[in-house]
């Protein structure tokens, strides 16, 4: 713990002082903190020890490991390894090193089993092994490393030698060590590189140098170049840096000579240096078994020194690294040896970040930073929460620590530090939190402390600030506002006073701005006070909901005059105010507006006159000038989201600071830029139905879709029946890859891009045959998009029904087939027209022949219907009598029926329109083909008679319909006669009957009435066997029964729809039939009487029909009942008849 205790003379704090600065210098400095994010098996690596990364010319990145070559794109990894069964395939799984060959899709793979010519297109593996006793071969199968110089030519180091390759003709030559006297561990080459005609090679006998015009070996001068050499490095100034095992690292020039030398006098670290790269700062990061160093080698300074820490999830997996890698987005991966590989985004955070580092001394002590100011000398204090004061000194990266001891006044009166000041008179203000106010000299430190006692308004200080005068103003949290005079010592206050409205509009003052004397700002948690020193008076702003240009609600934490004269306020859930003094209005800013969080605290502006502001979400930027908002979150190296107020100073060499919760950072804004031409974006995957298509021929159907990797695939060319399918894509930006965000559009589907955040797939379906084009374009973590989208088109074949020629080849035929047509009808229109009218001609004698035959069948009825009643009388058989004529009446009543509706046909046929048409045709016959192409009247003439033939086909139909039921009608009547004359002569007969065809006989016969009145008849026969009885009798009690329902449904006064409902089924021994309709019903008192002889509720009616209904039921062995709910509630009248089976048993018995 390092303090100055006041005790100590000045003389004895600069030689503390001078030493530790001394010790500071010669030992490893201190700079921001470095952070990694670990890849290994979790994220989907291969295997942990991860030899050599590269990255191809489209981004992706590629990880040596040894199980297999990995292809990495930010979110997942591909991995590719040996089949024996697949010559195209790695000839190994341990890879040692990686070589991508610039402007075309090759990668040079180096394996423990010879080396590979990696083809991207076609993800196909050339492989080039080692073959004993044949030179044409390499020399040794343990690849090393693998080189490329300007030429083209491939140079491939293995533990047997060097060997030249060339690409082109494919020949291979071996380069062997003719001098025997060296040592003949050159031959086993860990590392290459070159220089114009040279190659480099390092081994554990040291440097060697072969000149490919003289085609000769030598050995530089220098004995430190015969130290085992583990790395080589040549960076862009063409010095090789060369790393040895023993912790040395060189810088040789072209000639060969040592520049520099660093080893663990410089800082770096005693172990083999495996990995050297240098970043476009000059830093050198070294590589060893150890950790990481990064020394910068023209200031001869070690800027930091990584190991791998358990405690730190965020340091060096492990401490042994393989290789070091910059990608083309300025990322740094690490490889390490059973870690994985590392990255960090160091390069691309411009803003720097001290933290913490309990194991370093000189590092800060606290990540709470309350407070920042810079004192004369450059120096940067920070107050804490938690520690007190610490003094970074900017040049030599350390940390002096200044907490507070309780047993030694001249330390801070509290380890938490809330405000500080550096004053005009060279006194350090420190505002300790619940005490009061120290004051220090930062010439003697001497300390003195003022509390409430000594005038101060409050022991807890939000506010300092000093005006043009000398005068010293603290706002305080509950206590008003403070005015010390540094040369009287003394207090003023200024308080709210509720009884005067022209005092301080709030107590907690939490920000000051001495403008001048006469207007000191005063920002409050109730409002903006603008207090006039020489008058005492307050001009004040507060916050009105109803008016949009009035103060925004919420405490005020920093006020600040811009650029263009205008006062800022940082609000605290308000967002940010801009004050217009000539207005008097409030211009806001929130988070609708583009800030970063409405939660501000302090400002800082840039030598451009922006306005960098802290919040709990970041740094915004603003632009007075434009009103355009930037802003800066952890990705781009923030200490955190959320920042700490009044941690905020900017150095008087513009350089700016601000604290939060995790540390502070430092940054130039000058610096800060946002160039950047967006991620690369590649197509990683094409699927069909979810399932990835591969390279070549599909096992479904053997067609080949992709004959390269779909990121190399400019067209596809799909079936209709490819109506599922997707893409996957990738943002080749490994910085931040969480917050790559993707936008794509199908061109000639969709008109506008759709965003999908870090979504990378998209599915398609149903796609309609045509030409498409999809692109896909990625922003990084800046926001900026990509410049160039990533592009396939897609060609989506239709079915042959839908194509070009099927369309042509059809309308051709549909043409020939119309004017065919036409030819044909205007030809045979005549014929037709001569047929139509003979056949209509003969139906018309048919009918009248017919209806003749009609009118002389009635006549006979009539006479019939009187010899039979006759017969009955002479007979004493009045019953039967009645019974015959109540059934031919039924059936007369259907032939009125049939006979009405066929003279309606004939008085209504178009037999008379045929005859006038066929007229207008004959008077035109000379010029027939003009009077039908050109005439009014001809042109319709056609479509007439294409239509009269369906109308008199329809007439026809008609009559041939009704002719039919009046034969059958007669035959029935027929039937009638004969039976009831057998019943009169003779004793009853049965036969068998399928009650299925009475039913149809019924309703055939009663077809024209149920259709004249639109009734609806519905139908539920069961299969039931045949039974008993007289085929007549069931007959004419069917009808009857629906002639008696039609007549009660047109009587019926009820909502209900007009419908018979028939039911047939078996129950146990007997065939029910049920006729039930929706007609008004029998009353209660007329159902008993309903089957007697005579009774009728007909007012023409005679009571003949149900009583001898329920005759024909008991004399057929059967019964016959009615049921009705009452009037208005329809009828149901059940008919038992027995089966054959059940007579039978009853005959057997009696």
């Amino acid at each position: 713990m390092r303090y100055l205790s006041k005790s100590f003379t000045h003389s004895l704090r600069f030689v503390i002082a001078l030493s530790l600065f001394l010790f500071a210098f010669i030992t490893t400095g201190y700079a921001q903190n470095i952070d990694f994010d670990n890849i290994s098996l979790e994220e989907g690596l291969s295997q942990s020890v991860v030899t050599s990364i590269a990255q191809d010319d489209m981004g992706f990145l590629w990880l040596a490991t040894q199980s297999g070559l990995n292809r990495y794109d930010g979110k997942s990894f591909s991995l590719f390894t040996h089949n024996p069964d697949d010559s195209t395939s790695i000839s190994n799984n341990w890879v040692t090193t990686l070589l991508n060959e610039p402007g075309k899709p090759i990668l040079w793979v180096g394996t423990s089993s010879g080396f590979n010519k990696f083809n991207l297109e076609t993800e196909s593996f050339e492989r080039y092994g080692h073959v004993n006793n044949d030179s044409t071969t390499i020399s040794n199968g343990w690849i090393n490393d693998l080189y490329r110089d300007q030429n083209g030519i491939l140079w491939i180091a293995t533990q047997g030698g060097l060997n030249r390759f060339n690409p082109e003709t494919e020949q291979m030559k071996r380069i062997p060590i003719e001098n025997k006297q060296w040592d003949q561990r050159h031959s086993n080459i860990v590392a290459l590189t070159g220089i114009n005609n040279e190659v480099w090679l390092a081994s554990p006998a040291g440097l060697l140098i072969y000149d490919t015009v003289e085609q000769s070996y030598q050995k530089p001068q220098s004995t430190l170049l015969d130290d085992n050499i583990m790395s080589l490095h040549q960076d862009a100034d063409s010095t090789v840096w060369a790393g040895s095992s023993n912790g040395k690292v060189l810088a040789i020039n072209a000639e060969h000579q040592i520049e520099q030398s660093f080893s663990t006098n410089n800082g770096i670290l005693n172990a083999p240096v495996q990995a050297i790269n240098k970043d476009k700062d000059g830093n050198l990061w070294i590589g060893t078994i150890k950790g990481l160093n990064i020394f910068n080698p023209d200031r001869d300074i070690m800027v930091n020194t990584i190991q791998s820490k358990s405690s730190n999830p965020n340091s060096l997996s492990t401490p042994d690294v393989r290789d070091i890698f910059i990608d083309q987005s300025s990322v740094v991966w690490v490889s390490t040896y059973e870690g994985g590989v590392n990255k960090t985004n160091v390069l691309n955070n411009q803003f720097e970040h001290y933290k913490m580092d309990a194991s370093n001394p000189d590092a800060l002590h606290s990540n709470q930073t309350k407070t920042i100011v810079e004192d004369d000398d450059g120096n940067i204090w920070i107050g804490t929460s938690d520690q007190g004061i610490e003094k970074f000194d900017v040049d030599q990266n350390t940390f002096s620590h200044y907490p507070h001891d309780p047993a030694d006044p001249s330390t801070p009166s509290s380890n938490f530090i809330k405000r500080m000041y550096v004053s005009s008179r060279g006194y350090l203000w420190v505002a300790a939190n619940g005490v009061g106010m120290d004051r220090f000299d930062l010439d003697t430190w001497s300390k003195r402390t003022y509390t409430p006692e000594d005038g101060l308004a409050h022991k807890d200080i939000w506010a300092i600030q000093e005006d043009d005068q000398g005068y010293m103003w603290f706002g305080t949290y509950g206590g008003g506002a403070n005015r010390f005079d540094p040369r009287t010592g003394t207090f003023k206050t200024l308080k709210n006073d509720p009884n005067d409205p022209n005092s301080l509009s709030n107590n907690f003052v939490t920000a000051i701005y001495p403008q001048s004397q006469d207007s000191i700002w005063l920002g409050t948690q109730g409002g903006l006070n603008i207090y006039n020193a020489n008058t005492g008076d307050f001009t004040i702003y507060k916050s009105n909901p109803e008016d949009s240009t009035s103060l925004s609600d919420g405490p005020i934490l920093d006020i600040h005059e811009g650029p263009t004269g205008d006062i800022w306020l940082a609000t605290y859930g308000g967002g940010i105010d801009r004050f217009d003094v000539e207005k008097k209005t409030f211009k806001h800013y929130r988070e609708k507006d583009g800030l970063a969080h409405n939660s501000t605290y302090n400002f800082l502006e840039d030598g451009k006159g922006n306005l960098w502001v802290s919040n709990n979400n970041g740094i915004s930027r603003i632009n007075p000038y434009t009103d355009q908002i930037t802003n800066y979150s952890t990705s781009h190296g923030l200490q955190s989201k959320e920042f700490s107020n009044g941690a905020y100073e900017k150095t008087d060499e513009g350089i700016m600071y601000f604290g939060g919760i995790n540390g502070f950072n430092r940054f130039d804004p000058a610096k800060i830029t946002e160039e950047s031409n967006g991620p690369k974006v590649a197509i990683t995957q094409f699927a069909l139905f979810n399932n990835e298509v591969p390279i070549g021929p599909m096992e479904e159907d053997g067609r080949t879709i992709l004959e390269k990797s779909v990121s190399y695939t400019s067209e596809l060319d799909l079936s209709y029946k490819d109506y599922v399918f997707s893409f996957e894509f990738a943002a080749l930006n490994f910085a931040y890859p969480e917050q790559n965000k993707f936008s794509y559009k199908m061109v000639g589907l969709e008109d506008k891009w759709n965003d999908v955040g870090n979504r990378n797939y998209v599915s398609y379906t149903n796609m309609p045959p045509g030409e498409y084009t999809f692109k896909v374009k990625a922003a990084d973590y800046n926001g900026v998009w990509s410049q160039t989208p990533a592009s396939i088109k897609l060609n989506v074949a239709p079915p042959f029904w839908q194509t070009t020629w099927f369309y042509i080849l059809s309308l051709v035929i549909i043409l020939a087939s119309i004017y065919g047509i036409y030819r044909y009808r205007v030809q045979s229109i005549q014929n037709r027209n001569q047929e139509l009218a003979q056949k209509v001609n003969e139906r018309t004698e048919e009918l009248n022949e017919k209806n003749k035959d009609l009118e002389n069948t009635l006549q006979e009825l009539e006479d019939t219907k009187d010899e039979l009643v006759q017969k009955a009388r002479k007979a004493g058989m009045a019953d039967i009598a009645t019974g015959v004529l109540h059934n031919v009446g039924n059936i007369l009543n259907s032939i009125n029926t049939s006979s009405s509706i066929m003279e309606q046909t004939l008085r209504n046929s178009k037999v008379e329109g045929l005859q006038k048409a066929n007229n207008m045709l004959r008077d035109n016959m000379n010029n027939i083909e003009e009077f039908i192409t050109e005439n009014p009247k001809g042109k319709k003439l056609l479509s007439y008679y294409l239509k009269i033939e369906d109308l008199l086909l329809e007439e026809q139909q008609t009559m041939l319909k009704h002719n039919f039921r009046l034969n059958e009608k007669i035959h029935l009547i027929n039937d009638v006669i004969s039976t009831q004359q057998s019943y009169a002569g003779t004793s009853n007969y049965t036969e068998t009957v399928r009650l299925e065809k009475m039913i149809d006989n019924a309703l055939t016969l009663q077809a024209g009435s149920i259709e004249q009145h639109d009734i609806t008849v519905e139908q539920n026969i069961d299969d039931v066997p045949e039974v008993e009885g007289q085929r007549t009798q069931v007959v004419h009690i069917l009808v009857n029964l629906i002639k008696n329902a039609k007549e009660a449904m047109g009587k019926a006064d009820n909502d209900l729809k007009d419908k018979i409902a028939i039911d047939l089924y078996q129950e146990n021994s007997s065939v029910v039939l049920k006729v039930s309709d929706t007609g008004h019903g029998i009353s209660e008192e007329e159902l008993d009487k309903i089957f007697t002889h005579g009774f009728t509720t007909k007012e023409d009616g005679h009571g003949f029909g149900l009583h001898s209904c329920s005759n024909y039921m008991n004399e057929m062995g059967g019964n016959m009942t009615v049921e009705s709910e009452g009037e208005g509630k329809g009828a149901t009248f059940t008919l038992k008849f027995p089966t054959p089976s059940t007579n039978n048993g009853a005959s057997e018995e009696e």
